[in-house]
């Protein structure tokens, strides 16, 4: 076979295989809330590993996650210096997201640095997927809390019942959601419970926060448009009569341990279904009987119910009386962060915060200076049809000209967000400005510039420009669209249609595809399947299959 035939055709190879994609590798970040916690997601846009490392700073207003980007054929070429904003709420504030290299390992090493408007106790842990981190942070709300006026009476039906959703019931212990919450709802709590029904014991994630059942059947009519299976659940909260002694005996402190635990569990009932005054009447009750076993939980309560209900005052004296009676403990660190919490959230309601319709803008611009010595074989040698030669014993590997280069990074996000569904539209752009050579070379980089639409009530997303691959059999950033429709509540159907960014000589080039995803096919896989067909001048060039 001809020599020179034969290299023109490893280097188109080569080529195609190495294709460079220039891109800041956050996607998004997110709120939501899950159970009495608030949980921060950071998604990305490559599949990346969570080492299980992160250090808070000692004033709990800072964290840092550490982090590995998993290799694929892709060749990632990061951006440094991206900051998002997220807004937290009243409770919350601003929450400062910056990706940063972790100094060890390369640029596949890096770490999240996470800033709060003030305390928060934040754990972190890795997300479902592996294309995300969550920080879990522990007794806080999303949102703003409403405030309550003690003078008029909570319009809440009956004092001793209320009202929950059971969105899915199964009997694995291991249930999770298949879709997300509709955003009407993201700010009521969910919970894991077991259930005994008909002799067989059920697990249930029900979402609460109903005191009235006008309101929990209005929620069940949205609800079951996304959760077919979604019922109703009526949770008493009455309260069981006192054990009486025999005789003119005291009561035993097993009985006392037996009243106050039943309080307790009553009072935390009643703090998920939102009657946050029937809690705050259990919670009195348990306190009034003698110390045992359940008083310690009942006080830590007693004042993040009173926080809940917007009475920062009454929630400040109860956390400081059990933090002065319980000063260690897991339980205390977390009154100390709600307390420090509780101070910033009176500064911050007198800020205006934006409606959740809003429109949100944000963006970030860095740049950064590159010089010294740099080897011949440059980014632009990379970039030619001649890049997989091979490099000579006899040829010089450092460049006698050295290398200096300005490197521009520009991002943009307009973000639109109601019950219904999320709008986005994203700019990203890159300029590198050489002045190594005496014709200095320019080069600017469009990496991202799609309009993202995603429907929460019927389960349709569209995403369309230049973007960056996202599965399905996509290996380069490209121009084109893709969308998806979710068939079932656990199986979605998508397709796509585009044109790599990146020229390849002369050659005209086209794709398109199409994949289905099916969530929690077991309980603990889930899987996908798709095909895609590649064009180059009229001819397939690639065809693949994958799951």
């Amino acid at each position: 076979m001809n020599t020179s035939f034969l290299r023109f055709w490893i280097t188109l190879l080569c080529l195609w295989f190495s294709s460079v994609v220039h891109a800041q590798i956050i996607e998004d970040a997110d709120l939501r809330q899950e159970g009495p916690n608030a949980v921060l997601q950071v998604r990305f846009l490559t599949p990346i590993h969570y080492s299980g490392r992160s250090v808070s700073s000692r004033s709990n207003d800072l964290v840092q996650a550490f982090y590995e980007i998993v290799p694929t054929k892709n060749m990632l070429n990061l951006m440094f210096g991206q900051r998002l904003v997220v807004r937290g709420g009243q409770n919350l504030g601003e929450i400062t997201i910056i990706d940063e290299a972790s100094g060890q390992g390369g640029d596949r090493s890096r770490k999240l640095v996470i800033r709060f408007s003030g305390s928060a106790s934040a754990s972190v842990r890795a997300g479902q997927g592996g294309k995300s981190i969550e920080v879990v942070l522990a007794k806080t709300r999303v949102g703003t809390p409403t405030a309550v006026d003690p003078s008029q009476p909570a319009a809440t039906g009956d004092a001793t019942t209320a009202y929950a959703i059971a969105l899915m019931t199964s009997t694995d212990h291991n249930l999770q959601l298949d879709k997300p919450i509709p955003s009407a709802y993201q700010n009521y709590t969910t919970e894991l419970v077991s259930r005994v029904v008909t002799g067989l014991q059920r697990f249930e994630i029900q979402l609460g926060n109903f005191g009235t059942l006008d309101e929990a059947q209005k929620a069940l009519a949205v609800l079951k448009q996304r959760f077919p299976q979604a019922t109703l659940v009526t949770i008493s909260l009455a309260v069981p009569p006192m054990p009486e002694a025999a005789g003119s005996a005291p009561i035993s402190a097993a009985q006392i341990e037996e009243r106050a635990a039943s309080l307790l569990g009553l009072a935390k009932k009643a703090e998920f279904a939102g009657k946050l005054d029937q809690a705050l009447e259990l919670l009195n009750r348990a306190l009034d009987l003698p110390l045992n076993k359940s008083t310690r939980e009942a006080q830590y309560l007693a004042g993040v119910v009173r926080v809940e209900q917007g009475d920062t005052v009454r929630g400040r004296t109860e956390l400081e009386l059990f933090v002065k009676q319980y000063p260690a403990g897991k339980d205390s660190e977390q009154a100390r962060s709600i307390l420090e919490g509780t101070l910033v959230a009176e500064k911050a309601a007198q800020k205006k915060e934006p409606k959740a319709t809003d429109p949100v803008v944000q963006g970030s611009l860095s740049a950064y200076y590159n010089g010294g010595e740099s080897k011949v074989r440059t980014q632009d040698f990379a970039d030619s049809v001649v890049s997989a030669l091979p490099q000579q014993p006899q040829d010089q590997e450092i460049s006698a000209t050295p290398q200096k280069m300005v490197m521009t990074n520009l991002e943009a996000q307009w973000r639109k967000r109601n019950r219904d569904e999320d709008i986005r539209l994203v700019f990203r752009d890159s300029f590198q400005r050489d002045f190594s050579k005496l014709e200095a070379r320019d080069r600017n980089k469009l990496t991202a510039l799609y309009l993202d639409y995603r429907s929460f009530a019927d389960g349709v997303s569209v995403k369309l420009g230049r973007q960056n691959p996202s599965g399905g059999g996509v290996i380069a950033r490209f121009d084109g669209v893709q969308a998806g429709y979710s068939l079932l509540p656990k199986l979605r159907a998508n397709v796509v249609l585009g044109k790599p960014s990146d020229q390849l000589l002369d050659t005209q080039r086209y794709f398109y595809g199409a994949s289905i995803d099916a969530d929690s096919i077991t309980a603990k896989t889930s899987g996908s399947f798709f095909f895609n067909r590649q064009m180059i001048d009229g001819v397939i060039d690639r065809n693949a299959f994958g799951t």
